[in-house]
């Protein structure tokens, strides 16, 4: 049966590395459940406990990188049962399984509630952010399951969510890409850009400069956007918010049309592999 899901009937469960955490907060449709974020010998709730500033300060100060940890079972039924209290369907909305065992503990918890349904973004931060972001607007409007379903299969395959970072070390510190791509970060000026596809960090390219790099972003929104297709944006930083409004700036010069719906920092999670000083740009074309 094709069910109509609107906001009075339908929330939503999340996890902590779907950015930005501001963004959603305070929205009465969405239940946050936390990774861990581990320092040394003490372990944080993911944007609960700490924030990404903090997270920077003691990363500084740390003898080896923070490590992370996906939430548990228990957590997503805890979460489950309040959430099937108050809404006839939950989504459940997560990191892609390439890259955590979050979706694996969701799925599992999952087993227990009928009315819930296991979606794996195949994306992480701003890429899940924009997802989540989008499925409560067409929830505002109300939008049948099987069209939920069609528009999930589009994101995955058009979703696109890409990141500018001073540096790769974090990211192959923690086992997320090679060493030779490691390399290219701080080398004579050159700025590596990576994405998210189908689930897994790669590396999209690098550029000398960061006005260069800036460039190639604005280029990725213009081959990834038809002129006529709607465009929906988020932007994202880590520590690094002045990056945005330069940012934004450029993507409403080449797509005054545009829609930036999100707006933000990373979170903890995805601070402690990507490090400090990048700028994200998060997109879907319609």
């Amino acid at each position: 049966m094709n069910t109509i899901l609107t906001r009075r009937n339908t929330g939503i469960v999340i996890d902590s590395t779907c950015d930005p955490w501001s963004s959603f907060k305070d929205d009465p449709n969405i239940r946050m459940v936390p990774l861990k974020v581990l320092v040394g010998d003490e372990a944080y709730d993911d944007l609960l406990e700490i924030t990404i500033d903090q997270l920077y300060e003691k990363m500084a100060g740390a003898a080896s990188l923070p490590t992370t940890s996906q939430p548990t079972v228990e957590q997503f039924t805890v979460a489950y049962a309040e959430m099937c209290e108050r809404f006839e369907h939950v989504l459940s909305i997560h990191i892609s399984a390439e890259m955590s065992g979050t979706v694996r503990a969701a799925t599992e918890a999952g087993e227990r509630f009928p009315r819930v349904e296991i979606i794996d973004s195949r994306t992480v931060s701003g890429g899940a952010g924009l997802l989540i972001a989008r499925i409560l607007s067409l929830l505002t409007t109300g939008i049948g399951t099987d069209d939920l379903q069609a528009y999930v299969a589009h994101y995955k395959r058009r979703g696109r969510f890409l990141i500018h970072t001073p540096s790769l070390e974090h990211l192959r510190r923690g086992g997320r890409i090679g060493r030779a791509q490691s390399m290219v970060g701080g080398l004579l000026g050159i700025h590596p850009l990576i994405e998210l596809q189908d689930g897994l960090v790669t590396a999209y390219g690098k550029a000398r400069g960061e006005r260069r790099a800036l460039d190639m972003m604005l280029q990725y929104v213009a081959d990834n956007a038809g002129p006529t297709e709607r465009l929906f944006v988020g932007l994202l930083h880590g520590a690094n918010p002045d990056a945005l409004p330069v940012l934004k700036q450029r993507i409403l010069a080449l797509r005054p049309d545009a829609q930036i719906v999100l707006e933000g920092s990373v979170g903890c999670v995805v601070g402690v592999h990507i490090g400090p000083g990048p700028a994200a740009i998060a997109m879907i074309a319609e």
